[in-house]
C-alpha cells in the first residue's frame, strides 16, 4: 500500500523526496472552500480546516495567556497547483474555540483565497515541510 495518493504528477511535483519530510493529504471540501454547500449557504470560513490528528505536525503555539482566546501564527506557504508553482503566502495557522463552547477548530487562512479559488471540493492539498 502506497502513503501517496494517484494524484496525477505528484512525484514530479514533488522533485526530491529527500528534500521533504513525509507528507499529509487534506481532501478539501466545499466548506474549505467557501462554496455553498448542499443547504445552499455559503460558507463563510476562511481557509482549509486542519484535522486535530494533524497537528503534532503543524507549528505550535505557545501557551496562551487567555484560555478563552483564540491564537494564531505566522506561517509562510509555498503554493503549487500541481507541479505548477503559484507563490509565497504569509499567511496564519490558528484556532478558535467560540470562547471554549466547542473544542479547537484548526485553519490555515489570510493570503490563500486565490490559490483556493482554483480548487475543487475533492481536490487535495499536501501538507508538508521542507527538510532542513
Amino acid at each position: 500500500m502506497s502513503l501517496i495518493p494517484n494524484i496525477p504528477n505528484l512525484l514530479e511535483f514533488l522533485g526530491s523526496l529527500s528534500q521533504w519530510d513525509i507528507p499529509l493529504y487534506k481532501k478539501l471540501t466545499k466548506t474549505d472552500l467557501g462554496l455553498k454547500g448542499s443547504n445552499g449557504k455559503k460558507s463563510n470560513q476562511g481557509g482549509p480546516l486542519i484535522p486535530v490528528k494533524f497537528i503534532d505536525y503543524m507549528p505550535q503555539f505557545p501557551e496562551p495567556v487567555d484560555p478563552l482566546a483564540s491564537d494564531s501564527i505566522d506561517i509562510n506557504l509555498e503554493l503549487w497547483n500541481e507541479k505548477f508553482y503559484w507563490g509565497q503566502s504569509r499567511s496564519k495557522f490558528l484556532y478558535e474555540t467560540r470562547n471554549l463552547q466547542r473544542s479547537r477548530e484548526y485553519r490555515i487562512t489570510t493570503n490563500i483565497k486565490q490559490w483556493l479559488s482554483k480548487a475543487e471540493d475533492g481536490d487535495f492539498i499536501i501538507i508538508q515541510k521542507k527538510s532542513y
